[in-house]
């Protein structure tokens, strides 16, 4: 019997965003392994929309695209044969060009957060006093996108600041794990917004033109979907899952702490996360795999309620970046 067969569904999907050596991925992968079969994006598939069933049973999936996932995570997974689903953004691979986020982490790393968010004021006219207690990050994700490019741009344009690094797979890169029959491909928006912060319009054309590009560059079906950030009610919700309807994907996924079954919507499957988690410890990944079902709320204990949700909760009911002097 399953360890955690009380909570009925042992069934997950796991996240990884940045893969830091190929040893650990390795070493987390074989402790997976203890508690679970691995299985790809097109059974859960099979899972939804047939009379397949199953139990125990993980998929392995990656965000954005970082390098990383080439370089360390791709050939342990060829070495040990477990399919995955990488989702990008075609507009970032085709450009070689940066997430937003990982520019922004870029400057926090040679200014201050508080000169951060003086540039936050200074460029949307919002007052100093209103954002000075909230995380940089917390703000940003409350942004719209292109407020978010326009800060980004005026900061690397009055600090000098030029990134050279890129981060991401390159066009080539991203085609050989395609044809690897192991990697399966989805879309996650353009530009990578917030898209419940964006408008109807703007929301539904970064979900669309993802699929689409990606379709192009690929030269077949994209089915699956994963959403920026993925936080349910707040990242995103109906509106989104209805465009990805239209665009008859069969599949998307949040980041949502908690198995999957049958009961939960296909367009809002939960996810894992294993991103930053670098401890090469096998006690530590079997403990972390044993709390999913209860992870959020030992978050919301660990940081004492200054959990990112709430802040930007907090943050969006104050509507700051409507407010003026």
């Amino acid at each position: 019997m399953h360890p955690l067969s009380l909570f009925g569904s042992t069934n997950l999907v796991l996240l990884f965003h940045t893969v830091p050596s190929s040893h650990w991925f390795r070493n987390t992968l074989r402790t997976i392994k203890h508690l679970y079969r691995f299985i790809s994006a097109e059974d859960i598939e099979s899972y939804y929309y047939t009379s397949k069933n199953f139990n125990n049973c993980c998929h392995i999936c990656f965000d954005d695209g970082t390098r990383s996932v080439y370089e360390h995570a791709f050939p342990v997974l060829q070495e040990m044969n477990i399919p995955a689903t990488l989702f990008v953004s075609p507009k970032v691979i085709s450009e070689e060009s940066n997430y937003w986020f990982q520019e922004l982490k870029y400057i926090r790393n040679h200014l201050s957060d508080n000169v951060v968010k003086e540039m936050i004021c200074e460029t949307l006219n919002c007052k100093y006093e209103y954002i000075k207690k909230y995380r940089v990050l917390s703000l940003f994700k409350c942004m719209k996108l292109k407020d978010i490019l326009q800060v980004i741009a005026a900061i690397k344009e009055k600090y000098g600041i030029t990134i050279d690094k890129k981060y991401n797979l390159t066009k080539d890169q991203l085609l050989e794990l395609n044809n690897s029959n192991l990697i399966t491909i989805g879309a996650h928006t353009m530009n990578h917004p917030i898209l419940h912060n964006e408008t109807e319009d703007d929301a539904e054309k970064e979900i669309r033109e993802s699929i689409q590009k990606l379709s192009n560059m690929l030269n077949k079906d994209i089915n699956y979907f994963s959403y920026p950030n993925g936080i349910v009610g707040l990242d995103y919700g109906v509106r989104e899952q209805s465009v990805l309807q239209k665009n008859k994907n069969k599949l998307a996924f949040s980041t949502n702490n908690d198995f999957f079954n049958k009961k939960i919507n296909p367009l809002n499957i939960p996810r894992s996360g294993f991103s930053g988690l670098k401890i090469e410890n096998t006690a530590y990944i079997f403990g972390k795999l044993f709390m999913i079902p209860m992870w959020n709320t030992i978050l919301d204990i660990r940081v004492l309620g200054k959990t990112e949700r709430r802040e930007r909760k907090e943050i969006k009911n104050l509507s700051i970046f409507n407010k003026y002097p």
